[in-house]
């Protein structure tokens, strides 16, 4: 049948009908009406036109006799989110997804050379296609070799951390980071982030992600029962409280023993464990036997409230590399914080207003006014007397007395070595005044 023979047929404003309906439903894919062997490869993917051969061209014609009377039809929009993430495989080969979001915070467990570190670097890539005013990332590291490519990208808030002075305080900033959410959310009278930024008007929150590739090492490296305890608690006060803020955890171990994941931070995590060394271990990941049998790396059960067994997904180096290089040159890096082994710049907006110096009998140390009439920061008097009386001044100590930020406590110790209370020398810092006396003296 000839085109002008098609073209007679289908002016009968009933047919047209019919030609409109199927040209609507191919325009959505163009690319393949070139050839008859697209046509019959579309109408078997379709599932619904299982038309004879015979009739292809004639759909083909009724789709250019729609676009020549000037029938347009919208393109179809599939509406995915970036954070629902590629996790693996079912038995049938059908891609399992799941909204990280929505998730508890997860925590990844198995042996040694059983895809622990595929499936990190499989969230990673994933994660790292979205817009950094969206997705933020801190990679803990302890093995040094791991996160290592990933160094470039965009969305770091910090270097990769690979050391426990930083962790720990990258740990009290997420606290701190917390509350200061917690109260905007409170003031908007909102759930979560997610009601939050649909808000009109409003500096959007994104979504934050802390990665930890082995949480044993992290453990590890503490070397006193009270710094291990110390941690524990700011990880499970994260798992309590950070998730409806937008705040998620992604922790990862080769040893799921009760010394490393603490029961109340395993209370508020989901579990996805490759092949485990014991039963036991099994149940602290996935609270159930069944990972000790897996066999093959990449085998996994994954338990976000029902347990799914899948085979991870793998993502080669190269194509790793690949996605890593189009997201340095499609996104603009966000501004990341130095912690411990840096000392920031001084920010202004920290500064509390200056004040004359007033003195205050109930004091146990009077200083003389000569010597400081004003303080940069409300803290220092108070941090010059526990330094002095302690023998003790670091970054770490200054946060854990009042409880503030990094920046807000190197300036602080800087102002101390501008009033030679302290002294610095590399990572270290000696006080100077070895007693009270000594202070009132001087």
């Amino acid at each position: 049948m000839r085109n002008a023979e098609i073209f007679k047929i289908i002016t009968n404003k009933h047919v047209a009908r019919i030609c409109v309906m199927i040209a609507s439903i191919m325009c959505f894919h163009q690319s393949f009406m070139d050839d008859t062997r697209a046509g019959i490869w579309f109408a078997d993917k379709l599932g619904v036109l299982r038309f004879p051969i015979t009739i292809i061209p004639f759909l083909l014609c009724c789709y250019a006799y729609c676009k020549e009377l000037g029938i347009t039809f919208p393109k179809k929009r599939v509406r995915t989110s970036g954070f629902n993430i590629l996790i693996g495989y079912d038995e049938n080969k059908k891609p399992y997804h799941y909204d990280i979001r929505k998730t508890p915070h997860v925590l990844i467990g198995g042996m040694s050379n059983f895809g622990k570190s595929v499936l990190l670097d499989s969230i990673i890539v994933q994660l790292v296609k979205i817009h950094p005013s969206w997705c933020q990332l801190i990679l803990c590291d302890f093995k040094k070799v791991e996160f290592h490519k990933y160094r470039e990208v965009p969305h770091l808030l910090t270097d990769i951390i690979a050391d426990k002075d930083t962790i720990y305080n990258v740990l009290l900033d997420l606290i701190d980071e917390v509350e200061f959410r917690t109260n905007i959310l409170l003031k908007h009278d909102c759930v979560n982030v997610k009601d939050y930024n649909k808000l009109d008007g409003i500096k959007r929150l994104p979504y934050t992600f802390l990665i930890v590739d082995e949480l044993g090492e992290l453990m590890e490296s503490f070397d006193t029962a009270a710094e291990k305890r110390n941690v524990n608690n700011l990880l499970i006060r994260l798992a309590q409280r950070a998730r409806s803020v937008g705040i998620h955890l992604i922790l990862c171990t080769q040893r799921p023993s009760k010394e490393v994941v603490h029961p109340n931070l395993k209370a508020n995590m989901s579990g996805i464990a490759l092949k485990a060394a014991s039963e036991a271990n099994s149940k602290i990941i996935i609270d159930m036997k069944g990972a000790e049998l897996l066999r093959n790396p990449g085998e996994m059960i994954c338990k976000f409230g029902e347990p799914i067994y899948l085979r991870s997904n793998h993502v080669q180096h190269s194509t790793i590399r690949e996605i890593i290089e189009q997201a340095k040159a499609k996104f603009k890096p966000i501004s990341r914080k130095y912690y411990a082994q840096e000392i920031p710049s001084f920010d202004e907006s920290q500064v509390v207003q200056e004040v004359p110096y007033t003195d205050n009998s109930d004091n146990v140390v009077s200083l003389e006014k000569e010597t400081f009439t004003r303080y940069k920061h409300k803290e220092t008097e108070e941090a010059i007397k526990l330094c002095v009386k302690n023998q003790k001044a670091s970054v770490k100590f200054i946060r854990e007395i009042f409880s503030i930020g990094s920046s807000r406590a190197t300036a602080i110790l800087q102002e101390l070595e501008e009033l030679e209370i302290i002294k610095r020398d590399g990572n270290k810092r000696e006080v100077l005044i070895k007693n009270l006396d000594e202070l009132k003296a001087s």
